[in-house]
Parts: structure tokens; C-alpha cells; sequence
């Protein structure tokens, strides 16, 4: 494992006395440099917002001096956020002294508990915390892919993966978010110059259809013959594009019309026989 010679957690926040805690006002707060998790005011972060009205911020933020009256936030943005909007003037706060990799480590660390992390979000912090790793004491020693791998319970090559994912432009990025576009079929993608990323994304785009991981290493060989056309894309997305419809009817609107007891399965397959027998009807009224 690799040793960042850090204080331990207990003794920068679990054991540490109230009176070590201090309220910084949030316009001398900063966000951590590139920081790679996004803050999304979703329902979560207005239940956050609605505890902090009547709690206050339980657990302090973490920060660090950046000089001038200013302090960069470490681990926090969440409640930092939700404090704006709960019209705190001020954050509870512990301040560490921490470099600039242990900082960009425990960062990374202390987002990847989440429940739930975007593609993007993991391609830059494993990114971030693979070139924090590189600048402390291990440099040199060519395991910094394992030891990365190992700390945040990844395979060596998904750390390879997701960190290829920060080759492709924010639109591109945005598609594996809103899983438009699976990872494989987006680290092809990324081998893509930005040009070529812009050109494919916008075709993308309007014909509403997205590669499958075959079809985007075969729009990868493409662009590395610079043969990456409109018509070339055509041709390998004509198939996606000849998929049958898809007609989609919401459970509720005919689940009433069924026993309670009877199982989604079973109604689909009184579905299926109900337009049978109309078919069957139709052929034999018009002999």
C-alpha cells in the first residue's frame, strides 16, 4: 500500500475536540482546484438543505489555507452548498495542513464512498489521485496503476478505463453519464481527435442513435485512416438506425384491467393472446 505520510483520520477529525471546530464565512470558502465531483441540486441536496435549517452542518468540512484570508475546500462541496442555499453566512469547519497530493487524495477518498458516481466523476478523480500518487514518495516505482487500483477497489485495468475517458470531450462525456454510451464503446471514442469527437457526437446527436462497442472501434480504425465521414458513419450506424420501434405502454394504464394477483408476466401474455385472436378474427371475416 502506498504510505502518504498523512495524519490519520482520528486524529484530523475523529477524536479532535469541538473546540477545533471553527465557523469560516462560506465567500472566503473556495472549491478544491478541478475538482472533479459534481454538486447537483437534486432532491437529496434539498433534504441536506432542510437538515441543515434545523441542525446546522453535523459533520465540519475540511479545509486548508490558501493565504490571503482564503481556504480551499477539501471535503465539504455538498454542504457547502447546501448551506448557501440554506442562507448560512458561515461553515463549520476543521482546517488541516496537507500538501497538495495528500490533499488530492483525501479528497478523491473521501467522494468515492458515495452511492452513486458518474463515469466522469471516476475517470477524473482516479486521474487526479494516479498523479498525486506519481508525485509523492513511490515516484518512479512503476506500480502507481496497482496501488491506486488497490486503495480504491478497482481492477488495475478498469483504473486504465476510466482514466482513458477523460480523452473525450465534454459531450461525448456527457453521453457515458447519461448512459447513452457504454464504457468500452467510449474509450474507442476517446482515440478520436477532438474534431473527429465534435463530428460524431453532432451525427450522434441528430440521428438520436449511439455506437455500440463494435460499431465504435469501427468508427475508431475510421478516424485513424482520417476516412471518418458523414457517409462512413452512416454506414456503420445504418444498422442501430433499422431497429424496429419500440412502443412503450405504462404498466398503470392497463394493469386495471387485470386480476391483482396476476403477475406482470402473466398480463403480458393476455396481451399477446388478446391481438392473436383479433388477428385470427380479422383473417376469418375477411374470407
Amino acid at each position: 500500500m502506498v504510505s502518504f505520510a498523512m495524519k490519520s483520520y482520528d486524529k484530523m477529525f475523529g477524536t479532535e475536540s469541538e473546540s477545533d471546530v471553527v465557523e469560516i464565512p462560506i465567500s472566503d470558502i473556495v472549491p478544491f482546484k478541478d475538482h472533479p465531483f459534481k454538486v447537483i441540486n437534486d432532491d437529496s441536496m434539498q433534504e441536506l438543505v432542510e437538515s441543515i435549517k434545523l441542525n446546522g452542518v453535523i459533520d465540519p468540512a475540511i479545509v486548508r489555507e490558501r493565504g490571503n484570508g482564503q481556504y480551499e475546500l477539501i471535503s465539504g462541496h455538498r454542504r457547502k452548498f447546501a448551506s448557501e442555499l440554506a442562507g448560512k453566512k458561515t461553515l463549520r469547519c476543521h482546517i488541516v495542513d496537507l500538501s497538495d497530493e495528500e490533499a488530492t487524495v483525501f479528497m478523491v477518498d473521501s467522494n468515492l464512498h458515495r452511492t452513486s458516481i458518474l463515469p466522469s466523476e471516476k475517470a477524473f478523480s482516479y486521474k487526479m489521485r494516479l498523479d498525486a500518487v506519481k508525485s509523492l514518495k513511490d515516484r518512479g516505482s512503476g506500480r502507481s496503476h496497482i496501488k491506486v487500483a488497490e486503495e480504491v477497489g478497482e481492477s488495475r485495468e478498469n483504473i486504465r478505463r476510466y482514466i482513458r475517458l477523460t480523452e473525450l470531450n465534454s459531450d461525448l462525456l456527457d453521453c457515458v453519464d447519461n448512459e447513452l454510451i457504454k464504457l468500452r464503446a467510449a474509450i474507442s471514442l476517446s482515440y478520436l481527435n477532438k474534431d473527429q469527437q465534435q463530428s460524431a457526437f453532432e451525427f450522434f446527436n441528430q440521428e438520436g442513435v449511439y455506437p455500440s462497442t463494435k460499431q465504435a472501434e469501427t468508427i475508431r480504425e475510421l478516424a485513424s485512416t482520417d476516412d471518418l465521414t458523414k457517409e462512413a458513419l452512416e454506414n456503420v450506424m445504418r444498422k442501430e438506425r433499422k431497429k424496429k420501434e419500440v412502443i412503450k405502454i405504462p404498466f398503470d394504464s392497463v394493469r386495471k384491467y387485470f386480476p391483482e394477483d396476476y403477475t406482470s408476466e402473466q398480463i403480458f401474455e393476455e396481451i399477446v393472446k388478446y391481438f392473436e385472436r383479433r388477428s385470427k378474427d380479422k383473417n376469418v371475416s375477411s374470407q
